[in-house]
């Protein structure tokens, strides 16, 4: 079990020794490619499989798949006919989400914050002249409530808007 086993050594100048491929090889760098009709290697690239025979003009088909347009609510295969109803409808149709213009929504906020400053405004006034719909009761309610409010916190909350002129809030302003 002591020997090593070693495959046989080639030796150069060997009569059965085969003179292809050449010991140090002929060192042509590139690129080559099997020629299938001489069987050989060719120095080069080889020839396009699929020639440009000619050219043509470009064709842009009318039909696609199958479309629900959700505007005119009815399906269509046809590119021109969802133009027409985009036309139609006042609608975009594009394979791209286009994010919406925001003009219009920071006007709507800005009338709305207008709004409720000028009904804040105008319900405090109410208040202060006494033409708001209170009841008696709910008058009441609301003094406590401001009572209650101006002890916990120690705040003035029967002068926290419209007129300050409520001596009942007297003793929790600010000194």
């Amino acid at each position: 079990m002591g020997e090593k086993i070693q495959s046989r050594p080639f030796v150069y100048g060997d009569k059965c020794e085969s003179e292809w491929p050449p010991k140090y090889g002929t060192r042509d760098a590139g690129n080559f490619y099997w020629d299938k009709e001489t069987h050989t290697f060719i120095k080069g690239y080889p020839p396009n499989p699929n020639p440009k025979l000619a050219d043509a003009p470009t064709i842009i088909t009318d039909t696609i798949d199958p479309y629900y347009h959700p505007g005119a609510c009815q399906w269509t295969d046809s590119k021109s006919a969802i133009k027409q109803m985009d036309d139609a409808c006042g609608t975009i149709t594009t394979d791209k989400k286009i994010p919406p213009d925001p003009s219009r929504f920071n006007e709507n906020k800005r009338r709305r914050r207008e709004d409720l400053s000028k009904c804040l405004r105008r319900a405090v006034t109410d208040i202060d002249n006494n033409m708001s719909p209170l009841t008696e009761y709910e008058r009441k309610q609301c003094e406590r409530k401001n009572e209650l409010v101006s002890s916990a916190l120690g705040i003035d909350a029967f002068n926290a808007c419209g007129r300050k002129k409520d001596e009942r809030g007297k003793r929790y302003r600010r000194k």
